[in-house]
């Protein structure tokens, strides 16, 4: 087995981060839209009684976090595999000539 080139290494590890930052953004933007329509009972509310929002338990909050983070996780990933993909991928032009065989 070869040994990983520094382009590989720095491949992998960007295709990590890209991978971890947008799992983090599918997760906030998630909690977030859950955020803005339920809340559960807690001091600041008085325990629901002066809620503006819809009270949910701390466990229903959770399950919709969950099922928001997989719905919006879903669409990031297909807008990135189908999209973004193609203008992602800008690979610079081979260094050998294609039409000519190479001779070993």
């Amino acid at each position: 087995m070869p040994r990983p080139t520094q382009k590989d290494f720095l491949k992998y590890t960007y295709g990590q981060l890209k991978g971890n930052f947008l799992g983090f953004l599918v997760g906030t933007s998630a909690s977030r839209f859950v955020s803005t329509f339920f809340e559960t009972r807690k001091v600041s509310n008085l325990w629901g009684l002066t809620a503006k929002k819809t009270i949910v338990s701390g466990d229903t909050l959770r399950v919709l976090e969950w099922f928001c983070a997989l719905i919006v996780g879903f669409i990031a990933f297909e807008v990135v595999n189908n999209l973004l993909k193609d203008k992602l991928n800008t690979q610079p032009k081979s260094l050998v000539d294609p039409n000519k065989s190479e001779k070993i």
